[in-house]
C-alpha cells in the first residue's frame, strides 16, 4: 500500500502537504521524466541465436528481446496517491512502451526497444564484433557441415558514431552487404557519443540509461540511388559541413551493393543525429 506521505518527502519538505494542489500537482509533474520517442539502445553481444531445425540444419536468428534495454526512473510512482495518480497518467501516455518489474533492487521500470522508432547503436570499439557475431555463431565448429537459415532482425535503424565512419573505410558498405543485416532502412551517424559515454550510461550488464537521438536541425538527409550509384542529398547545403559530412559518407559507402543483388524496393537514407541525454 502506498503511504499518504513518503518519510522521505516529509523530512526534506514538512510543509509540502500545505501548498495549494494545483502547486503541488505542478510540482509532481515537473518531477517525471522527459519520454523517449526515439532510442538509441547500445549494441551488445549475446543476440544472436542458434536453433536445431533437423539434424543437418539450424537456424540463426536476432533475438531483439536479447537487446540492451532502458531503466526510467519515475520518482513519484510510490510516494503518495496523490503523487501516484499524477505518475499513472504519465504511463498512461506513453502507450504502453514501457514495462515495470519487481526484482530484488527494487520496483523499477523499462523501455524496451521500438523496432518503429528506435535505432541500434554500435559503437567504435565493438564495430567488428557487431559484424562478425552472427557469422562466427553459424560457423561454430558444432555446426561443421551443416545447412542454416538467417532471420535477419526487424532492425530499420542503425547508428554509428561519427568516429567511425573517420576512422574505418567502407562502413556502410561493410554491413549493407551481409546477410545477417539486411532488412535495415537507415543509418545514423551520431555526432556527439564518445566511448566514455557509453560507460556512464550503463547501469548493470544489459541495463542502460535513457538516450534519444534527433535529427541535426538543418542538416540534409542522404538517399542512395543505386542506378546512379551515388546519393541525392535532399536538403541540398553548400555550408562546409554538409559537404563534409557527404563526402564522409560517401566514403563509407564505396562498393555498395556490389556483393549483393540489390532490391530495387529496398531504402537506404543517412542522416546526422544528436544524442538526447535524460
Amino acid at each position: 500500500m502506498l503511504s499518504p506521505e513518503s518519510p522521505t518527502t516529509s523530512a526534506k519538505f514538512p510543509k509540502f502537504s500545505l501548498l495549494p494542489p494545483e502547486l503541488r500537482l505542478s510540482i509532481w509533474q515537473h518531477s517525471l521524466p522527459t519520454p523517449i520517442h526515439q532510442g538509441l539502445y547500445i549494441y551488445q553481444r549475446g543476440c544472436w541465436e542458434t536453433h536445431g531445425v533437423s539434424k543437418d540444419e539450424f537456424h540463426l536468428s536476432f533475438n531483439l528481446s536479447s537487446l540492451t534495454t532502458m531503466k526510467v526512473d519515475v520518482p513519484p510512482f510510490l510516494v503518495n496517491h496523490e503523487a501516484h495518480s499524477v505518475a499513472q497518467n504519465w504511463l498512461r501516455q506513453q502507450a504502453g512502451t514501457l514495462l515495470f518489474h519487481w526484482t530484488p533492487d527494487g520496483f523499477h521500470f523499462t523501455r524496451p526497444f521500438q523496432p518503429a522508432s528506435d535505432a541500434l547503436y554500435v559503437p567504435d570499439s565493438r564495430y567488428l564484433e557487431f559484424l562478425s557475431e552472427g557469422s562466427n555463431l553459424a560457423f561454430a565448429p558444432e555446426y561443421e557441415g551443416m545447412n542454416y537459415k538467417t532471420s535477419p532482425p526487424a532492425l530499420l535503424r542503425l547508428a554509428f558514431p561519427r568516429s567511425l565512419l573517420e576512422r574505418e573505410k567502407k562502413v556502410i558498405t561493410s554491413v549493407f552487404d551481409m546477410l545477417e543485416y539486411q532488412n535495415f532502412e537507415e543509418v545514423l551517424v551520431v555526432e556527439d557519443v564518445s566511448e566514455d559515454d557509453e560507460g556512464r550510461l550503463s547501469v548493470l550488464p544489459r541495463v542502460q540509461r535513457p538516450l534519444g537521438w534527433s535529427v541535426v536541425p538543418g542538416s540534409e538527409t542522404l538517399v542512395w540511388l543505386n542506378f546512379a550509384r551515388a546519393y541525392r542529398r535532399e536538403g541540398y547545403s553548400k555550408d562546409n559541413d554538409a559537404v563534409a559530412f557527404a563526402r564522409l559518407v560517401e566514403r563509407a559507402s564505396v562498393g555498395i551493393g556490389a556483393w549483393v543483388e540489390w532490391d530495387y524496393d529496398r531504402l537506404l537514407k543517412v542522416r546526422r543525429v544528436r544524442a538526447i541525454r535524460d
